[in-house]
């Protein structure tokens, strides 16, 4: 079923609507933490941003959004080490031999993807857009050569939409081909007159709009398997096109759009960057009203006779000025600048603490200038922290990586370079399992928890000793394995527990049987070895035995 273009032009109306009230605070965000990034109606694509710096005289703010993005990526997608593991939903599934070959052989294959690929720095990019614009959108595209392609969008030049469960279906964007391109892609009869005349004038070159809609596709048929009826259709139009210039789709829905915090319905989410936008403002401001001061104070309007207004006062180091000796009095400062340069500072740093803490600065300055960082070392130092960003880290996982993982695992499987799964996992779902140190980190914060039940248990047990018996301590074991992310052989099962338990129960009571044994042999000899000659234990039970 091919595409409607005149609804698909008014639901990018409706959805241009919808984020218009957003656009002032992202050129806001933008400006002020992250002038590299975002794009907004009026600038001209492929122009150089430097002006955009302008309105930075302090990037304290700026430079702490790059250790956010660099310390969330390390935290949970780092490259340099293992973050994902399969499994099944079923524990004691996931300690068959064949399956765990399985699921190692899939991992390496999806790391080895991502490598290739430009996962991590397009992850990069939406740590970025999150930290500033509390929103990332990235596009997952089939690839020939390398599976899977990564486009990571900026604030601005996407509009997205949620379905009935809440999570990102649908996206819109705007993106810019020359004049050639678009007439090789799709042929020279669905381009504009314009679009044509350029490629085949002298600007062939020249930039024109386009816009990509993918979203669930209504009406298909769901008996047919080809590119028009997939579950999400991709469509390309000139905004004043008459036609659509090109249709296809996806099996698996190609959108990754996290929020780091959505609020109820919300279909844009808040960052860090929305609660520091006034403090760095702020920053900007103080350090200008400081340098102000310092240059009034080091370089003061002054006052002088009407004398030197023809000749000029020489304000350079050393310089002289003459004049008669009763217009001297009339020559000095204008004012005095009576300015707290030490309070000043003072301010500026407390601002710039604040900016800090809301970008969780000194956690990833930690994580980042030390990138073999175990989560229990994390968890030791910044407890605080993780409490407060585990939810935004659940976000990153259902939104951002779950996608990635569930796309790049298809588009793998759909090239047939994935090993063939044992037939007892046919019908089986894959589960994820994350084990970043992040992820893991989050985890041993719940083992506290246990750490401080079982402390109270044997504390309590020195006043009534029965008060262990409620105290499950295979359960916490269970629970302890799974928190802490050790592989799942390392872990017996409540039947191999069971099986050993009875094993060494059997062994130490043929130990106490054999020492019984040993012993009541050891008493035989005694006895067999004993003297008939004098009073001793034979001859008092023989004369029992006679009286």
């Amino acid at each position: 079923m091919s595409a409607d273009l005149t609804l698909l032009k008014k639901k990018h109306e409706y959805l241009k609507n919808k984020r218009r009230s957003y656009e002032s605070l992202y050129r806001d965000l933008s400006d002020y933490l992250a002038p590299d990034r975002g794009f907004f109606d009026g600038e001209e694509p492929g122009k150089e941003r430097t002006d955009r710096y302008k309105k930075l005289i302090d990037p304290s703010a700026t430079i702490c959004l790059n250790y956010f993005a660099a310390g969330m990526q390390g935290g949970l997608n780092s490259p340099k080490r293992p973050w994902l593991r399969l499994q099944t939903n079923d524990p004691d599934m996931n300690k068959y031999k064949p399956f765990r070959e399985y699921f190692s052989a899939v991992e390496h294959i999806l790391y080895a993807i991502f490598a290739q690929s430009n996962f991590y720095t397009a992850t990069h990019n939406i740590y970025l857009e999150q930290g500033t614009f509390g929103t990332g959108c990235l596009l997952m595209e089939e690839d020939f050569n390398k599976v899977v392609r990564f486009t990571a969008l900026t604030a601005g030049e996407y509009w997205i939409d949620v379905g009935d469960d809440g999570r990102v279906n649908t996206m819109y964007r705007e993106l810019y081909m020359p004049a050639r391109n678009i007439v090789r892609r799709w042929g020279k009869e669905r381009v504009t007159d314009k679009v044509r005349t350029a490629a085949e004038g002298n600007d062939p070159f020249h930039l024109f709009k386009l816009i990509q809609v993918v979203e669930p596709r209504e009406g298909r048929d769901t008996s047919k398997i080809d590119t028009l009826n997939m579950p999400y259709s991709s469509v390309y139009f000139e905004p004043d096109g008459q036609d659509v210039l090109g249709e296809s789709g996806f099996d698996e829905c190609p959108i990754a759009a996290p929020r780091w915090s959505a609020v109820g319905s919300a279909v844009y989410g808040t960052g860090p960057g929305h609660m520091v936008l006034r403090q760095v403002k702020l920053l900007q401001e103080e350090n200008m009203t400081k340098l102000k001061a310092a240059h009034k104070m080091v370089d003061p309007p002054v006052i002088g006779p009407t004398a030197l207004n023809k000749k000029g006062i020489n304000t350079l180091p050393g310089g002289k000025n003459y004049m008669d000796a009763d217009k001297i009095a009339q020559f000095g400062a204008l004012y005095n600048v009576n300015y707290d340069i030490n309070a000043a500072i003072e301010s500026i740093h407390d601002v710039r603490n604040i900016i800090e803490r809301s970008l969780y600065t000194d956690l990833f300055i930690m994580m980042v200038e030390k990138d073999n960082m175990t989560a229990t070392e994390i968890l030791e130092r910044k407890q605080e922290k993780l409490f407060t960003l585990g939810p935004a880290i659940e976000k990153q996982t259902d939104e951002l990586l779950d996608p990635v993982i569930d796309f790049t695992y298809s588009a793998a499987a759909r090239r047939g370079i994935l090993p063939p799964a044992p037939p007892e996992l046919q019908g089986e779902n894959l589960e994820i399992e994350y084990i970043s140190t992040l992820a893991q980190a989050q985890k041993l914060a719940g083992l506290e928890q246990m750490r401080a039940y079982v402390g109270v248990g044997m504390d309590l047990a020195q006043l009534n000793p029965e008060v262990v018996d409620k105290i499950d301590v295979d359960a916490i074991m269970d629970e302890a394995a799974g928190v802490t992310g050790i592989p799942p052989k390392c872990n017996r099962s409540s039947d191999e527990t069971t099986a050993l338990r009875q094993q060494r129960q059997q062994q130490q009571q043929a130990m106490m049987e054999q020492e019984q044994a040993n012993q009541e042999a050891a008493r035989m000899k005694d006895l067999a070895g004993a003297s008939l000659e004098g009073k001793n234990a034979l001859t008092a039970a023989q004369e029992a035995m006679e009286g």
